[in-house]
C-alpha cells in the first residue's frame, strides 16, 4: 500500500496532520504519529514495515490502517500514466493583450527587458480588433475578462479605450469585465475617468515605500517614480485598486507594502517573490525573514480583531483561504485552460510571462492556433504530471509552481523549479501553523 502526501505540524504539543488529497487536518494520537512520522511516501508500506516502526498489535493496526483508508490517506498503487488533456477554444474565460512592449520605466528586476528578441512597439487595432473577435466567437463562456497589459499598457491608452468601445458594442449577452496592470505614473484625469467609468480591475504595482519602491523601481533616467505613482493610485476608486508589489532580497517587505496600501485606502495588496533575484543563502534567508515577519503580524492583527487588515493581505491570506477550502487544483493558474495572451504581433502565448519566449509561441492571431503545441504545453503545466508533486504535501496549495518559474530555472515547464519549491514549502507550512493556531471563531470573522 502506499500513502497519499501529508505534512506532520506539531502546536502546543499537539501533532496535526494535513492531507493533500481532501485538504482535512486531523489531530493525531501518539500511536498515529509514530507510525506516520516514519512513512517513506512514495514507496510500497508493508503491514510489517509498520510493526517495526512502532509496537502495535495485530488488532489495532488493522484499526489504524482501516482508519486511514476511511480518511482518503492510503491508496493500493501508483500510476505514472500521463494525464491527457485537450486545449478547447470554447472554454477561454479571459485574453490578456500586451497592447504596448514599450515602457517608461526602467526596473531592475523586470523579466521582460532582458529578452534579446523584444521589440519595443504597441499594439495595431487590427491585432487588437482580430483578438477580441476570435475569443468573443469561440468562446463559449457567458463572463469573459479582457486584460491589458505591457510594458505599460497606458502608453497606448487610445487603444484600449477604442477596444472597451468596441467590446461594449459586441459582445451581445456575454459579461464583459476589465482589467490592467500597470504603473500609474501616466494616469491622467482623462485616463482615470474612463478607467473608474468602466470599472477595470486594476492592478497597480507599488513597492512600499519612498525608499524601498525607489531602489527598483525607476524612470530610464534613474530617477524615481514613487510620487508620480502615488498620484495616480489618487486619481482612482480605491475599490478597484489592488497594489501587487514584488519582493526581493534587498527591496520592500510585505509589511511595508501593507503600510502603503492602507496609506493610499486601498483595501488589498498582494506581494510576489521575484524567485529569480535570489542568488545566495543570505537572499534566502531574508525573503523567509520578511514572510516570517509577515505570518506574525497577520496573527497579531487577528488577536486584535483586524480582521480586515488581515483580509487584505492576500500575500497571506489566499494561502490561509486553500487550506480552509479544499480545492483539488489541476494547474497552478488558468494559463492555457482558461486564457491566452496576444503580443504586439499578434503571436499567441500560454501567459504573458512566456511573451517574447520564441519556443512557447502557441500560433498567430492571423493564422490560428498550434493545437498540438497547445496540448503539449497543456499537459506540461498539469499538477497531476509532475513526478516531483506527487509525493509532495504542499502540492495541492501551490498547484506545481508557476509555470513561467518552471521554465525559467528549468529551461522546461515538465517539473517544478527545485529552487521555488524550497521557499514555497517552509512558508506553506509556516502558513499551515498560523491556520491551525486560529480558533474557530477566529476563522469566521476572516471569512474562512
Amino acid at each position: 500500500m502506499y500513502f497519499y502526501p501529508y505534512k506532520i505540524i506539531e502546536h502546543n504539543d499537539t501533532k496535526y496532520i494535513y492531507l493533500s488529497k481532501t485538504g482535512a487536518i486531523y489531530k493525531l494520537n501518539k500511536v498515529d504519529a509514530k507510525i506516520l512520522d516514519n512513512i517513506k511516501l512514495g514507496e510500497n508500506v508493508l503491514i510489517n514495515d509498520i510493526k517495526l516502526m512502532v509496537d502495535i498489535d495485530d488488532a489495532e493496526l488493522c484499526k489504524c490502517i482501516q482508519e486511514y483508508k476511511k480518511i482518503g490517506l492510503i491508496k493500493e498503487q501508483i500510476s505514472n500514466e500521463k494525464v491527457k488533456k485537450y486545449f478547447d477554444v470554447s472554454k477561454l474565460t479571459g485574453i490578456m493583450l500586451m497592447v504596448s512592449q514599450i515602457c517608461n520605466m526602467d526596473c531592475d528586476y523586470c523579466y521582460f527587458k532582458s529578452r534579446s528578441c523584444q521589440m519595443e512597439n504597441v499594439m495595431s487595432w487590427h491585432i487588437a480588433k482580430k483578438a477580441v473577435d476570435e475569443l468573443l466567437n469561440k468562446s463559449k463562456a457567458s463572463n469573459i475578462t479582457i486584460s491589458f497589459f505591457g510594458g505599460e499598457p497606458l502608453i497606448n491608452f487610445n487603444l484600449i479605450k477604442n477596444v472597451v468601445i468596441y467590446v461594449k458594442k459586441v459582445s451581445g449577452d456575454k459579461n464583459i469585465h476589465l482589467a490592467m496592470t500597470t504603473n500609474a505614473t501616466l494616469i491622467t484625469q482623462e485616463i482615470a475617468d474612463f478607467l473608474n467609468e468602466n470599472k477595470f480591475n486594476i492592478n497597480v504595482s507599488l513597492d512600499g515605500c519612498e525608499q524601498k519602491h525607489n531602489t527598483h523601481r525607476k524612470y530610464k533616467n534613474g530617477e524615481g517614480t514613487y510620487f508620480d505613482v502615488v498620484e495616480g493610485i489618487k486619481k482612482i476608486s480605491p475599490n478597484l485598486i489592488t497594489i501587487r508589489s514584488t519582493m526581493t532580497p534587498n527591496g520592500t517587505d510585505i509589511q511595508d507594502v501593507l503600510a502603503e496600501t492602507e496609506k493610499r485606502r486601498v483595501s488589498d495588496c498582494f506581494v510576489a517573490c521575484a524567485y529569480e533575484t535570489i542568488k545566495t543563502d543570505d537572499d534566502y534567508v531574508s525573503i523567509i525573514c520578511k514572510y516570517q515577519v509577515a505570518i506574525d503580524d497577520f496573527y497579531e492583527n487577528v488577536k486584535n480583531k483586524n480582521y480586515d487588515k488581515c483580509i487584505g493581505n492576500r500575500t497571506i491570506y489566499n494561502i490561509l483561504y486553500r487550506y480552509a477550502h479544499f480545492h483539488s487544483r489541476e494547474t497552478y493558474c488558468d494559463a492555457l485552460l482558461w486564457g491566452v495572451t496576444v503580443d504586439i504581433n499578434g503571436n499567441i502565448y500560454p501567459c504573458h510571462r512566456f511573451c517574447n519566449v520564441t519556443e512557447t509561441v502557441l500560433g498567430n492571431i492571423n493564422d490560428g492556433l498550434n493545437y498540438n503545441v497547445c496540448n503539449k504545453y497543456i499537459e506540461s503545466f498539469l499538477l497531476k504530471n509532475k513526478d516531483k508533486c506527487k509525493y509532495c504535501w504542499a502540492s495541492n496549495i501551490c498547484g506545481g509552481n508557476c509555470p513561467y518559474m518552471n521554465y525559467l530555472f528549468n529551461n522546461h515547464c515538465e517539473e517544478p523549479a527545485e529552487e521555488v519549491c524550497r521557499i514555497n514549502k517552509i512558508i506553506f507550512e509556516k502558513i499551515l501553523m498560523l491556520f491551525i493556531k486560529l480558533t474557530p471563531e477566529e476563522r469566521k470573522k476572516l471569512k474562512l
